[in-house]
């Protein structure tokens, strides 16, 4: 992914304290994304309309976020670029959020057809940034 090769293209990597809390930051992101794989269990697809035997997620990481793998693929970009000290790569997170953002607003008509509690659920969990967005 380009926004994953670019960095080390286009920087230096970080030393010393920024460079191990860039990686603590990827290790967290990795880790929160797998939660909220864990946590869809048979509902996950890697496709945007949620599964016929699904049911709505709201608890583990989709008690912080909506789309919790969308902010964790958003994360591991931005601490890849601190990383590698890369304003492309800062650049590349902020058209990945941009497009994940897009990508949750359709995915977010179809979750609130399937399912009668998404509007509730909506309007108390931000979308991408825990408490902010």
């Amino acid at each position: 992914m380009l926004a994953y090769g670019l960095p080390p293209l286009f920087g230096s990597l970080a030393s010393g304290a920024p460079r191990f809390a860039a990686i603590a930051l990827i290790a967290c992101a990795i880790a929160f994304a797998f939660w909220a794989k864990r946590t869809l269990g048979s509902a996950f697809t890697p496709f945007p309309r949620p599964v016929e035997s699904g049911q709505l997620a709201v608890t583990g990481p989709f008690a912080f976020v909506r789309h919790p793998i969308y902010t964790s693929m958003v994360a591991m970009c931005a601490s890849w670029a601190w990383l590698w000290q890369s304003e492309v790569g800062a650049g590349c997170a902020v058209v990945l959020f941009a497009f994940f953002d897009q990508k949750a607003r359709r995915e977010e008509r179809w979750l609130a057809e399937a399912y009668a509690g998404y509007g509730e659920y909506r309007a108390r969990v931000k979308r991408l940034v825990p408490w902010i967005y």
